[in-house]
């Protein structure tokens, strides 16, 4: 356990200068920004409702996996150029490295998420606007920080194993496949629609962007939504640990 807090502290040291910070608070900005220019050039003119339902929208379909994938590319960083020496040469496991920077991943993701939360819920009650109420907003933020997290290790993975362009491409493409899904009989099995079917009956609003209709399986946050969220974190578990074991079975060349 002392081992993997050096590496989770020296991973947080590393990310202080690094394109992190910018990445993880950043994004959420842009989210408002997308979603306010959409609630703009609806038909029937600017209204607050839309842009705020529009905020977890988009953060759940798009910015988010696109997020993490950037996250997972950048903190690999260095040690990926270097073909992972510079991590193999340390005297401790390998796989203490790939558990810190999946913590490191999954504590910007934190950030971010907590971000969307304050944009769509507290902001706009401290401007007088109608905004996710606090409740609803504070479950989507945990529902889509527990529900993406598994994008986390895949990334790493992915880049440690092939490259940037692998790592990044394979987490935003299965979630963008699987924002698809959310509406065929088997949603609750697609992890990479839970972030968008989990958080849906919170917000009452349908993955589309349309309101809640009535008699939609997303409706009630019942036995599926829960299935839905229990597979998505052992997905995560799973995917965390095989990356681990890949990175303590490396050699160095």
């Amino acid at each position: 356990m002392r081992g993997l807090r050096a590496a989770i502290r020296a991973e947080l040291l590393k990310s202080r200068h690094s394109a992190l910070p910018w990445l993880g608070l950043g994004m959420p900005v842009l989210d408002l920004v997308l979603a306010l220019l959409l609630s703009l050039l609806m038909p029937a003119g600017p209204g607050t409702e839309v842009m705020v339902s529009e905020i977890w929208n988009w953060w759940g379909s798009i910015l988010q996996p696109a997020l993490l994938a950037l996250l997972a590319v950048t903190v690999m960083g260095e040690d990926t150029r270097q073909r992972l020496r510079s991590l193999l040469l340390l005297p401790r496991d390998p796989g203490l490295a790939f558990l810190a920077k999946t913590a490191v991943v999954l504590l910007w993701s934190a950030v971010s998420n907590l971000a969307v939360f304050l944009l769509a819920s507290v902001l706009p009650g401290m401007l007088g606007l109608e905004g996710t109420p606090l409740q609803a907003g504070f479950a989507a933020f945990m529902l889509n920080l527990a529900t993406s997290a598994w994008l986390i290790p895949l990334g790493l993975l992915g880049t440690a194993a092939v490259g940037p362009i692998f790592g990044m491409a394979l987490p935003f493409f299965l979630q963008y496949a699987g924002s698809m899904a959310w509406d065929s009989p088997i949603w609750w099995m697609v992890p990479s629609a839970s972030s968008l079917t989990t958080t849906a009956p919170v917000l009452g609003v349908l993955p589309n962007g349309l309101p809640m209709r009535a008699g939609s399986p997303l409706e009630v946050f019942g036995v599926q939504s829960a299935l839905s969220l229990v597979i998505s974190v052992g997905l995560f578990l799973v995917l965390t640990v095989l990356g681990a074991r890949w990175f303590s079975k490396r050699e160095t060349v």
